[in-house]
């Protein structure tokens, strides 16, 4: 670890109270073509639990996935989530386990359907296309598809939304287009989760808008991707797992010495 990365995370863990926030797939977790067969890497979880234990720490799993899909593709590597201190987040913030999620109305939910069925004839004449039913919209999964495929898809899906009488929001990220009937952004969540301003916040992940939010004293982190000036720059998930391992390290001394 660098000098430079090892001096910032000294003073992300001296914070008087810290926030650390970590996108799944991509961050904590390697891209798979089949989005049910995610799996955290080796001891992200078991890092995440740790900062969570340790006293004025919070640790979130954040993701684009239904909060019933996060919480079965994390389950599958351990099972005692709702003890050891993780808070998971869904569909990008608009569902928190612990809080009170929000619900769409009767002609929202009439659109939903008619996106998930775009979604399916997309998706059936386009061989690799997956799409994933969400709370709030749809995914279209374009991983395993050629190049060319993947962004007719996009395009073709992309223009439905654009034609339905409610309006409905559109995010890409990594080969996934995400369709929402409600403005959802990781940002809201970070947001909601601070629960006061004194409250410091390392965010892993690559939502863009959930960089930009984050405040003088907060650090992020993005993951094979690049980020901006004031982001540390993260290489892979195996990487990342070493990087909050000495956060957690050096939190857990701060901790003692304050």
């Amino acid at each position: 670890m660098n000098d430079l990365r090892a001096a910032t995370l000294v003073d992300l863990a001296r914070a008087p109270s810290l926030l650390v926030v970590c996108e799944f797939d991509g961050v904590i977790a390697d891209f798979v073509n089949d989005p049910t067969a995610a799996r955290p890497i080796d001891g992200a979880l078991d890092v995440l639990a740790t900062l969570g234990s340790l006293e004025k720490t919070r640790a979130a799993v954040i993701s684009g996935r239904s909060l019933d899909s996060l919480i079965a593709v994390c389950t599958a590597e351990r099972d005692d989530l709702t003890s050891c201190g993780i808070e998971l987040i869904g569909s990008d913030g608009m569902e928190i386990a612990s809080q009170v999620t929000l619900g769409l109305t009767t002609d929202a939910r009439r659109t939903q359907r008619r996106l998930l069925q775009a979604a399916g004839q997309v998706a059936d004449a386009h061989p690799g296309v997956m799409i994933e039913e969400k709370p709030y919209g749809v995914a279209l999964h374009v991983r395993g598809a050629t190049a060319n495929d993947a962004q007719h898809a996009i395009d073709w899906l992309s223009g439905i939304a654009r034609s339905m009488p409610q309006r409905v929001y559109s995010q890409s990220r990594r080969e996934v287009l995400d369709l929402s009937l409600l403005p959802v952004g990781q940002d809201w969540a970070i947001d909601a989760l601070r629960q006061g301003h004194d409250t410091t916040v390392f965010y892993a992940g690559n939502d863009e808008r959930a960089l930009a939010s984050l405040r003088g004293g907060d650090i992020g982190s993005t993951v094979g991707a690049g980020g901006s000036d004031s982001s540390l720059l993260v290489a892979s998930p195996t990487e990342l797992v070493t990087v909050l391992a000495q956060l957690c390290n050096e939190r857990a001394r701060a901790l003692v010495s304050s």
